[in-house]
């Protein structure tokens, strides 16, 4: 017996919603004539919807491969059930185009595993292309478990307040990827989309027992007032690119666990007047958990930093799955603008290994203007022992406001580079305090060379400005060729170098006057004097780890 062909029945055809029974006038229950259309092409096609509001008391499931739900501008989809998937596309090669989605604004971000969303992706290969969202209750498009997906050009508003998100409410999304454990973990493109009120505006992250590579694609879209992250790359997620987005009165814009991620191009502002802006979603920044070989680089982050908080991190997050060590990563070309008078201060570049290696990274070319954080340093590398092979060059940091802190601040390194940098203070003292241009702490074979410390009549009272302490004893610590410009009309005094230190540190340092007296630095170093005679303009550092010993030639 012959099966009888029908239109619909042929690879790619087109069929009209209304022709099933659909009303689209926003009252009658259009559910089952839709999944009567989407039934009806089992060879896949395109289910059209013209202009209407489609309500649906019940979700739909898209199971034929190469299924597209097409919306004429001015058709829209509505559902009463906050709790309820409005769509499941089962298939693989399906898609959802020009759907404007409106979801009842009743809002859930409990901290736990997803269930259901506007949106969910079983199948391979799936693309939303110009869609809109309006109140996501949970989730707006969820890849669950499956590979390669493209959400380009859609406006996803979560609906919800800064009231909504009290710290313990995260599982509030307008994507969220979770690729399969297991087979090909595919490729996603988060690309040209508005993505907004979320408590997580999008993320990743490999739920599954094992870890896997993903490659994630997020570029040129728009993250507004999202609560608590812009993009969350998560739990076992490796290998995003994170690329020329705006990210706008978001708590910390951008965050990634893992391996080989780029994060380039990007702008971080935080909004600090209007509707909606929640005070304490002041800018945090770029927050990396146990990164290697990843790259932040070309960021534009302006704003108002958290108090005492980190701008951009590389930290190793113990307990959590990952790499568990800092090693390989690339901080360079960054603009951090961190200006508001009201903020305590901050860390503007961190490298912090709890009880783990700190190596191989390079922290490069920066350009700096902030507040520093009390006793922590604008540049902060701290790692555990055996860490080694650091560079620190080439960054410009201005200091706007003075507390007992460092330019730059470097614990348990070895074998670190501090290098054509340029440190200037710019703020005076409320009431005297010490800052020091670089602490070395517990570091040997560190080479400080060819940086330039300036601090001019415009800024310096109440301040002493120590160039270089080493807090603890080491091992063949070196200075060489750093220029200091200060002028001490307002400067509460200065110690040229401070090298406190029971073992040899070598300095090879010119300066006015002799170092006789004020300049600590180990057996072996040489002090050339510009304003000396004959037998004064050259001293070695005969005897002694003190500031005495040092014999004029």
């Amino acid at each position: 017996m012959l099966t009888k062909v029908t239109y619909s029945m042929i690879a790619g055809a087109t069929v009209n919603a209304l022709d099933y029974g659909a009303i689209g006038d926003g009252v009658a229950d259009d559910a089952a004539a839709i999944q009567d259309a989407i039934d009806s092409l089992p060879n896949g096609g395109t289910v059209f919807f013209p202009t209407g509001t489609y309500k649906c008391l019940s979700g739909l499931t898209i199971a034929n491969d190469k299924t597209v739900l097409s919306f004429a501008g001015g058709a829209a989809l509505s559902y009463t059930t906050a709790t309820q998937t409005l769509l499941t596309f089962s298939g693989d090669n399906c898609s959802l185009v020009g759907a404007t989605i409106n979801a009842p604004a009743v809002f859930d971000g409990t901290n736990s595993p997803i269930t259901y969303s506007v949106v969910k992706i079983e199948g391979e290969n799936f693309t939303a292309e110009n869609c809109v969202f309006n109140n996501v209750p949970r989730v707006g498009i969820w890849f669950k478990e499956s590979g390669n997906g493209i959400v380009t050009g859609c406006r996803i508003d979560g609906g919800t307040s800064d009231t909504f998100y009290t710290g313990s409410n995260t599982v509030h999304f307008g994507i969220a990827i979770d690729p399969p454990s297991t087979g090909s973990q595919g490729v996603y493109a988060i690309t040209s989309n508005i993505i907004k009120r979320c408590v997580q505006g999008a993320g990743s992250g490999n739920t599954g027992s094992a870890s896997y590579e993903q490659g994630v694609t997020v570029s040129g879209n728009v993250f507004e007032l999202c609560w608590n992250h812009g993009w969350y790359s998560s739990g076992l997620a490796n290998g995003s690119t994170i690329s020329a987005n705006s990210f706008v009165g978001c708590q910390i814009p951008i965050a990634a666990t893992g391996w080989d991620h780029v994060i380039t191009g990007n702008s971080l502002t935080v909004q600090t007047t209007g509707t909606g802006v929640v005070t304490d979603n002041e800018l945090t920044g770029i927050s990396l958990r146990d990164p290697v070989r990843c790259v932040v680089t070309g960021n534009v982050i302006k704003g108002e930093g958290v108090d005492g908080g980190v701008v951009i991190g590389f930290d190793d997050n113990p307990g959590v799955p990952g790499a568990d060590k800092v090693t390989e990563n690339i901080c360079s070309n960054n603009v951090i603008q961190i200006t508001n008078s009201s903020v305590a201060g901050v860390v503007a570049i961190r490298f912090l290994g709890n009880a783990t290696a700190v190596s191989n990274n390079i922290i490069a070319n920066n350009t700096i203007t902030a507040p520093v954080r009390n006793l922590d340093g604008l540049i902060n590398v701290q790692g555990a022992p055996g860490s080694k092979n650091n560079i620190i060059s080439g960054n410009v940091i201005s200091m706007t406001r003075v507390q007992a802190s460092d330019f730059v601040r470097v614990a348990d390194l070895s074998y670190t580079k501090i290098e054509n940098n340029n440190f200037e203070l710019a703020a005076d003292a409320a009431a005297p305090t010490s800052i020091n241009g670089i602490s070395l702490i517990r570091c040997s074979y560190t080479a400080v060379n060819n940086n330039f410390f300036i601090c001019t009549a415009q800024w310096g009272a109440n301040t002493n400005y120590r160039v270089l302490q080493e807090i603890t004893a080491a091992t063949l610590n070196s200075a060489a060729n750093n220029r200091i410009h200060f002028d001490t009309t307002k400067l509460a005094g200065s110690a040229l170098f401070l090298a406190l230190s029971t073992g040899p540190f070598l300095l090879n340092h010119a300066g006015t006057g002799t170092p006789e007296g004020s300049v600590i630095a180990g057996v072996g170093s040489v002090w050339q004097r510009t304003d000396g005679g004959a037998g004064t303009s050259v001293y070695i550092k005969e005897s002694g780890n003190s500031n005495t010993g040092w014999v004029g030639k």
